[in-house]
């Protein structure tokens, strides 16, 4: 396992991107799917998500996830993690949600029970930019996902500038984003580091995003694959070559 969260920062900027596959507490994980990720070569992986996320399922995912030799996060969401080994822990801030709540509000919550276990030098705050408006998570932060290019662009300068969040994540939640739009930020903002997320079920997609954001994250294709390993492996080759 990678305990040194430098290693972040480094594809930012045009370097070669990471692969991050992303799994679910809420939702079941076959073995033979497991194995599948196991094997994948990804960078790593995150545990988390929107809907029926609780400590238990929490817990019982993260058992398999320990022995991951990659990265190894969790996405800070519910009261109650008991997690303490991870490699990084991600606090999402809803930056384009009307309701300060899912800016501030919710994460206070979720760490309010962790005081003195919480390994602060291993916490990261994600700027997430929520950008399908039928996902789980647009619907309960009632997400602003109309914004145009200026609105994002405003987000990207408070995020990356102003506030010093390391990462700006646009969450295109099970949807295929507009690459041109991530193609436009990229070259407005060439040194924001930038994560992507949403609908990449094979090469080409992921290859098209890889060019204009530093880590890409698949998840929806854990599941629905009939052949993950090989969607994987294509996956992983397109950003990586």
């Amino acid at each position: 396992m990678v305990s040194d969260i430098s290693f972040i920062f480094i594809c930012a900027g045009g370097m070669v991107a990471t692969l991050l596959v992303k799994l679910d507490p809420g939702r079941e994980l076959e073995d033979a799917r497991w194995q599948a990720v196991l094997r994948s070569g990804a960078d790593g992986i995150i545990v988390g998500g929107t809907q029926d996320i609780t400590a238990d399922n929490l817990a019982s995912l993260w058992r398999r996830v320990r022995d991951y030799p990659g990265q190894r996060i969790v996405e800070v969401t519910v009261e109650g993690c008991t997690i303490l080994d991870a490699d990084q822990y991600w606090v999402p801030m809803v930056l384009n949600a009307p309701n300060a709540h899912w800016l501030l509000g919710a994460q206070s919550q979720a760490l309010a029970r962790q005081q003195g276990s919480i390994p602060w030098e291993r916490v990261l705050p994600i700027g997430y930019v929520v950008l399908n408006p039928r996902s789980a998570v647009a619907q309960l932060t009632e997400a602003q996902t109309n914004m145009d290019d200026e609105q994002l662009a405003g987000l990207v300068q408070m995020s990356h500038r102003l506030l010093g969040i390391p990462w700006l994540y646009f969450e295109y939640s099970g949807i295929w984003g507009d690459a041109q739009r991530m193609a436009r930020l990229r070259g407005r903002y060439p040194l924001a580091p930038m994560i992507y997320g949403g609908g990449i079920t094979c090469a080409w997609q992921a290859k098209t995003m890889s060019q204009y954001c530093d880590q890409i994250v698949v998840g929806n294709v854990v599941y629905e694959s009939a052949d993950l390993a090989q969607a994987l492996q294509e996956i992983r080759e397109a950003i990586k070559n």
